[in-house]
């Protein structure tokens, strides 16, 4: 009985171990098919990888900062265009105020400087039709002489009306004059603003143009051929790190299944070792009963059986020999 359950244990260890072997036997050249499956996939990547044209720049902040600099560049070149339709506005506000200074300037000259022509024809006329008249009803020398004072008064009179408005148009005038110096003098402050933001607007273009490379001053064509540019070498970066992406992924599964593979083959040989060596504890077990290394379990069970039924059958043989006798 003790035999027979050593066998059965022995015969459980050897089909244990038989089926590990086997279940990792499977495991293995299952790994190695996968891995072979992912190695494949992955040459297949490396290569489509390969035949892609490389983009023009391969780091995204480059390109991020060239973005940022065609907004910028666009931003000063609109404000540098306004400036300017600024400043030229000003210039001509600014001679429109010249141009009306210089003609009141004449005016107010003229009237400085120049009598008006009737005083000096009709108030003598009138003299002398004064002295016609005193001239029939008195004697010569009174009717001159009223007419001559007649004249003087006149002359006189018109000359002084003619003085007294002239000063006051002339004051007009010069109120005129000081008004616009004043808004001569706003205007060459604002044109010195902004002739100071456009110098500013200048330099800020023109270290961002040379950032860029752009060898001529922009305009808004050439902002949108360098804008293309710039977006295609996105485009193609965008491709390119995709497919890039996508090589380090196979390979990172590439580099998983090796571990997987390596672990199935350690447990192979482990579920081998385990077999080879309850195969050896057996062997020995049956050298150590004079019994052949090579035999089954389950044949030894059979011998076992046939040893007890051929007791048994002894046994009732040596009864009926009893009996006989």
């Amino acid at each position: 009985v003790l035999a027979r359950e050593a066998v059965r244990s022995y015969d459980d260890e050897i089909t244990r171990t038989s089926e590990a072997l086997h279940d990792a036997e499977r495991d293995e050249e299952r790994a190695k098919d996968e891995m072979e499956k992912k190695g494949a996939e992955l040459a297949r990547l490396e290569e489509a990888w390969k035949a892609l044209t490389p983009p023009p720049e391969l780091d995204r902040k480059i390109l991020e900062q060239g973005r940022l600099k065609i907004r910028k560049l666009r931003g000063w070149y609109s404000a540098l265009e306004k400036l300017r339709q600024e400043k030229a506005h000003l210039k001509d506000r600014k001679s429109d105020l010249e141009a009306r200074c210089i003609s009141i300037g004449s005016q107010i000259s003229r009237e400085e400087f120049s009598l008006p022509a009737w005083p000096g024809l009709v108030v003598p006329l009138i003299g002398l039709l004064v002295g016609v008249v005193f001239a029939w009803v008195a004697d010569w020398i009174t009717a001159a002489a009223i007419a001559g004072f007649g004249v003087m008064l006149g002359v006189a009179y018109a000359y002084l009306q003619r003085s007294l408005a002239a000063g006051s148009q002339k004051e007009s005038l010069e109120g005129e004059v000081k008004t616009l110096l004043g808004q001569l003098r706003d205007l060459e402050g604002k044109l010195a603003n902004v002739s100071e933001r456009c110098e500013e607007a200048k330099k800020s273009l023109e270290g961002l143009r040379e950032e860029l490379g752009i060898e001529k001053d922009p305009d808004d064509q050439l902002l949108d051929e360098f804008e293309d540019k710039l977006e295609a070498a996105f485009d193609a970066l965008v491709v390119w790190e995709a497919e890039n992406n996508r090589v380090k992924q196979a390979a990172d599964q590439v580099s998983h299944q090796e571990s997987h593979v390596r672990l199935a083959v350690q447990a192979a040989v482990k579920a081998r070792e385990e077999q080879t060596r309850a195969k050896e504890i057996w062997s020995s077990w049956l050298q150590e009963r004079n019994m052949g290394s090579t035999t089954r379990p389950d044949t030894c069970l059979e011998l076992f059986s046939m040893v007890e039924s051929l007791r048994e059958k002894i046994k009732a043989l040596d009864g009926l020999r009893r009996r006989i006798k």
